[in-house]
């Protein structure tokens, strides 16, 4: 039995909102542009038009566009951490994907061997924040 329409929808809702967060992040970024969010993501100005918009009817950001940011050598620590905060939230099915779907996905997004991508990256020069360490505080 399928699941009910407004919890569905509810989910997709869920799923836009997070992909709406990213173009928040790239603006705190300092990337105002379109032709700026682009390069720093990776990708080509259609496809990143797209992703931005937020309007996915289902299947929400691929695997394959996940791992085209993650090759960004520009992508801010804020960019990587929603990145891995979406494909753990994708994959816990938050967003109502079929686990056939799911099971897609993660392979799509896993590396050769198996394992899922290192997420974790240096700050940018465009990080939105600063990395705390132990010697910050006075």
């Amino acid at each position: 039995m399928s699941q009910p329409t407004s919890s569905t929808g509810a989910m997709k809702a869920r799923q836009s909102a997070k992909i709406a967060e990213l173009r928040k992040i790239l603006e705190q970024a300092g990337y105002h542009s379109l032709s700026e969010q682009a390069v720093v993501l990776g990708l080509s100005r259609s496809t990143t038009w797209a992703l931005l918009k937020a309007n996915h009817k289902a299947s929400g950001v691929s695997g394959s566009i996940i791992k085209r940011m993650l090759r960004s050598s520009a992508l801010p620590l804020a960019v990587g951490q929603w990145i891995d905060e979406y494909v753990r939230e994708k994959l816990a099915g938050k967003y109502g994907h079929r686990r056939n779907r799911l099971r897609i996905f993660k392979a799509q997004v896993e590396l050769g061997d198996g394992t899922a991508p290192n997420l974790q990256r240096e700050p940018s020069d465009h990080a939105t924040a600063p990395v705390f360490t132990p010697s910050d505080t006075r």
